[in-house]
């Protein structure tokens, strides 16, 4: 084991593929069919949690945008694949960012931008944790989406290993996206159904 200065130990190159191969094994991701039915964000939304479920559009970032925390990725996530629920499943679920655009409307509810995980597992995607570039890599290469102005991933050494699972597809997910705004009774949900004219 090696530690740095303050005496915490460093992960090696070995450690950090293992590491990377045990979390991916325990992540779901959006279906590739799904995303490529959606094509966009489901959501006009980015995060301002202090904003957060005004029920009023703005006009910001070159388009009418709400303001949210992570209730919409959420929803986005769960009903384009048909869970009509508004919460994770119960035993520790969380749901990550591919990418930190939380302001960018484009991004923040974009599928290809959202993944599943267990919440002790979530730092592992944070800032320039151990999944970062793997994530981001494979949203560039399955969905073939990264965010606007972002440049290219490159491939990381360890990404030939990994074992990747995928929600099961379904048929329509843009209905099932409506459907769910149209049983919600969360007044941020209804801001979207007056929008989309449902």
């Amino acid at each position: 084991m090696i530690l740095n200065k303050l005496g915490t130990p460093v992960l090696q190159k070995d450690d950090q593929a293992m590491i990377v191969r045990v979390a991916v094994s325990y992540c779901w991701l959006p279906n590739p069919e799904v995303v490529r039915e959606l094509k966009e964000a489901v959501f006009p939304v980015v995060r301002d949690t202090k904003r957060r479920g005004e029920d009023e559009f703005v006009e910001k970032y070159g388009k009418r945008v709400l303001y949210d925390d992570n209730t919409t990725p959420r929803w986005a996530f769960l009903w384009a694949h048909g869970f009509l629920r508004t919460s994770l499943p119960p035993g520790g679920w969380t749901l990550a960012h591919v990418c930190a655009k939380s302001k960018d409307p484009d991004a923040y509810t974009h599928l290809a931008n959202l993944v599943m995980m267990p919440e002790c597992l979530a730092s592992l995607s944070d800032k320039e944790g151990p999944l970062v570039k793997v994530l981001r890599f494979h949203a560039q290469l399955k969905y073939s989406w990264r965010p606007n102005h972002e440049s290219v991933v490159e491939k990381p050494v360890c990404f030939d290993n990994l074992e990747w699972r995928y929600l099961d597809p379904v048929c329509n997910p843009c209905e099932q996206v409506n459907l769910g705004l149209c049983k919600s009774k969360d007044k941020r949900a209804k801001t979207i159904r007056r929008l989309r004219g449902l």
